[in-house]
């Protein structure tokens, strides 16, 4: 039977027997490596051989996205290795808390004599503690920008290439040249094919 959610929900749910349910969790599972396998023979077959990507055939698209996909993966490790490793610093040199010499700091309990020197120091510590903390996280703000941009990178050529392989089996691939003028080409292709069709509708004006 079929348990619909609610109208706010786009989700919808089904009830299966266990068993059913462990034979399609293999079958998924069977059928992704069987994916990647073939996106990999595809990624091959366009690195050794003549194939320009420029040339609207389903294998080439297959390997672009591969290629795409792959490097996302890898994206994505590296910055789940970046926020563990600056969450662990960060705790270590405890910039997730307030800062611990003016929290506990002995100021009060000290000598009247000595408050004057000790706050003075309490205060030179908490001002090297703030430079340090800006400076790191400037450092992993640096490296996390430097990554989602590889990120975006990957996950807009895989867009863009999926544009250009439907305007260039529609209308004809581009020239060699005219393919290799930026990292870009669907949305040159796009934008081309925006403004022949505004100027046909215009004659009709």
């Amino acid at each position: 039977s079929e348990i619909s959610a609610s109208k706010s929900l786009k989700k919808r749910y089904v009830l299966v027997e266990e068993s059913t349910l462990k034979e399609l969790s293999k079958f998924e599972s069977l059928l992704e490596k069987e994916r990647t396998l073939l996106g990999e023979q595809c990624t091959m077959a366009l690195s050794e051989s003549h194939f320009e990507a420029r040339i609207p055939l389903p294998a080439i698209r297959f390997a672009v996205h591969n290629v795409c996909e792959e490097r996302m993966k890898r994206v994505r490790k590296e910055i789940d290795v970046l926020n563990s490793d600056w969450s662990t610093f960060s705790r270590q040199n405890h910039y997730n808390k307030p800062h611990l010499y003016l929290k506990n700091s002995y100021l009060n309990s000290a000598p009247i004599i000595h408050r004057a020197m000790k706050l003075r120091l309490v205060r030179e510590a908490a001002r090297e503690w703030a430079k340090r903390r800006d400076r790191d996280t400037m450092l992993f703000e640096d490296d996390m920008s430097y990554l989602t941009g590889l990120y975006f990178d990957a996950l807009t050529r895989r867009r863009d290439y999926d544009r250009y392989f439907i305007l260039a089996a529609r209308y004809g691939p581009l020239s060699d040249h005219e393919f290799n003028v930026d990292a870009r080409p669907g949305r040159r292709y796009l934008m081309r094919a925006t403004e022949g069709a505004v100027k046909l509708q215009r004659l009709w004006v």
